[in-house]
């Protein structure tokens, strides 16, 4: 059972991480793991796709002067203002009456560390296909 959750995590990650979007075909091949020393195999099956997905989640995209970690429970963190800030810079891009960025904290799943950002860090901050809604309210209704 193990062996088979670790081929549906590989193929999700095959296709997930896929930023054009685009179908893929994925062939699949059961391999039987029996021990440690079985281990090779598996390492060897997967690394063409480890090397792919490595060089593009590595990829530096950012760099933050200060550490930002996840907080939990709390309401407001550097962290969620920091991505809040973001999404509404680029929901202004789609409608530029944009007034505020509501997001649900829960949904950041890590911290953003001092130093380089990379994509891979991005995808563990919201590893969801978020989209973006805009939503037109009367000022009431806020």
């Amino acid at each position: 059972m193990k062996n088979l959750s670790l081929v549906f995590f590989l193929l999700f990650l095959i296709t997930s991480c896929n930023p054009a979007k685009k179908n893929i075909v994925v062939a699949a091949s059961y391999v039987e793991i029996q021990n440690q020393s079985d281990d090779s195999r598996l390492n060897k099956l997967i690394a063409p796709y480890k090397a792919g997905l490595d060089s593009e989640m590595n990829k530096v995209i950012g760099f933050s002067e200060v550490a930002m970690p996840k907080v939990k429970d709390m309401p407001e963190t550097l962290l969620g203002n920091f991505v809040a800030d973001l999404v509404l810079e680029f929901s202004k891009t789609i409608d530029p009456e944009t007034d505020f960025c509501l997001l649900n904290n829960g949904g950041l799943r890590s911290s953003i560390p001092k130093g380089n950002i990379t994509i891979g860090n991005v995808y563990e901050l919201m590893p969801f296909d978020n989209e973006i809604v805009i939503v037109t309210l009367r000022g009431d209704n806020v």
